[in-house]
């Protein structure tokens, strides 16, 4: 079973790095010319047609990846720092992205919604700033998370009965 976690963890991490890079790359351009140019709205460039997926990618990687990295923590094949830390960096991303969903989305949403008459210029750049920079420091804990979980073990990490 440890094993089985353990592979578990890598690919959640590395789909949700691959997940979290396109969405940095492609989308967040979207959101900035929405804030800087406010043009008329298609079904393709309003928050809610891109930014579900985020959320859904993150509950079906980030959940399994948080719950692998719990269970491996009585893994013997990597060192029991790299465990926690692994533990750690995914536990603060789950958050993240979940404060996000709650705090974040309906704020979006609210904004971008046909009703909304008018809304401060404030309350637009503070929620896209937000937006940008957790996204964007979800993706750096990602490679961070992913990279501490792929990274071999030491050969004197090894437990006996492999040598």
């Amino acid at each position: 079973m440890p094993r089985f976690c353990l592979a578990l963890l890598r690919f959640c991490l590395c789909m949700w790095v691959g997940v979290s890079m396109f969405f940095v790359v492609s989308v967040l351009p979207v959101l900035d010319a929405l804030v800087k140019d406010r043009p008329p709205l298609s079904r393709f460039s309003h928050p809610t047609f891109f930014l579900p997926p985020y959320f859904a990618f993150g509950l079906s990687l980030l959940g399994p990846a948080l719950i692998c990295a719990c269970a491996s923590l009585g893994n013997p094949k990597i060192g029991v720092l790299r465990r926690w830390v692994i533990v750690a960096l995914v536990g603060v991303m789950c958050a993240i992205v979940g404060s996000e969903y709650a705090l974040v989305y309906p704020a979006l949403v609210k904004i971008f919604s046909p009703e909304t008459t008018a809304v401060t210029a404030s309350s637009v750049v503070s929620v896209y700033l937000l937006t940008t920079a957790s996204k964007k420091l979800v993706l750096a804990l990602s490679l961070i998370a992913a990279l501490v979980a792929i990274w071999p073990e030491l050969s004197n990490d090894r437990p006996a009965d492999l040598e």
